[in-house]
């Protein structure tokens, strides 16, 4: 039996930390995001694991037990670990419904998995279709976070989201904007552990100010003129830096920058969104100086 499957990578232009307490966000599911392809053999007793890398390099190789998921032999204990979580959990919460056996299966990234446009969102995604379950109870009880980004993993376009208690709201909205070529998405060079993130936005003594948070990201997703949409993206990274305890990406480490640049997703690393009306090739030669090489336009990374 064989079966395939496709889910989006993700970016956000709220801080991921509030949208936890509630604040609105808006989230851009991205052109490049991971495959999943199973071929099940019922006669087999064990599953063989593959996850690659866009170039066809394998990252992780594991074998597991099919009746109890034992973890037969890795390439790296902590990602088998949590691999062996997901299925897990997702066999007790489909029961029947899930048709797992032995076999092969093969996730194939299309971004490098340091960039955190959501390898293991997309995973889930993924893995909560085969097993016909619902992909946000999957994360909650393994990953956690939000769960917007298991909303763009299903988007087609841009997606407001709202966590409401333990339920998340999405709603696919039209963002086509005008001045989208005046857009850059930057990788930083550095990756954020969103779970180490979210235990330091947890030690902040302030409360987010998610109804003031929740009004610009409103406004962001709706503007069709480039000054008001660089003023809303500025008033929402002060808002957000007040609330994680954090200096604003555009004030610290890219002061100079030909435009306004903000923090996207999980502060302190990621991706970033640079908003200029410099020629391009002003653009990626500031970032290019600060040894950041990989710069995408909004068309080229963005889903619309």
């Amino acid at each position: 039996m064989a079966q395939s499957f496709y889910a989006h990578g993700k970016l956000l232009l709220t801080g991921e930390y509030v949208v936890l307490d509630g604040a609105l966000a808006l989230g851009l599911p991205t052109r490049l995001g991971q495959h999943l392809d199973v071929h099940l053999d019922p006669a087999a007793d064990l599953l063989h694991w593959q996850s690659l890398q866009p170039d066809g390099s394998c990252w992780l190789e594991v074998t597991l037990r099919v009746d109890d998921l034992l973890v037969v032999n890795s390439s790296d204990a902590a990602a088998a670990r949590r691999l062996q979580e997901v299925l897990r959990e997702a066999r007790r919460l489909a029961g029947d419904r899930f048709l797992f056996s032995g076999g092969q299966v093969r996730t194939r990234l299309e971004f490098d998995r340091h960039w955190g446009l959501g390898s293991s969102s997309t995973l889930l995604a993924m893995v909560a279709e085969w097993a016909k379950i619902d992909m946000y109870q999957l994360a909650a009880a393994t990953f956690g976070g939000s769960g917007y980004d298991l909303a763009c993993a299903r988007a087609n376009g841009a997606v407001l989201y709202q966590k409401r208690g333990q339920q998340g709201y999405a709603l696919h909205l039209p963002f086509h904007p005008p001045f989208s070529d005046q857009l850059y998405l930057v990788y930083s060079g550095s990756k954020q552990n969103s779970r180490e993130g979210i235990r330091h936005y947890r030690e902040q003594k302030q409360p987010p100010p998610v109804e003031a948070i929740s009004t610009l990201t409103l406004e962001l997703a709706h503007t069709t003129s480039f000054t008001r949409f660089c003023t809303l993206i500025e008033q929402h990274e002060a808002l957000i830096s007040q609330a994680v305890g954090m200096p604003p990406v555009g004030k610290n480490r890219f002061a100079q920058a030909p435009g306004i640049v903000k923090s996207l997703g999980a502060w302190g690393g990621d991706f970033l969104l640079c908003a200029s009306a410099a020629p391009a090739r002003e653009v990626h030669a500031y970032f290019e100086n600060k040894g950041i090489s990989t710069i995408f336009s909004y068309k080229d990374l963005i889903q619309c």
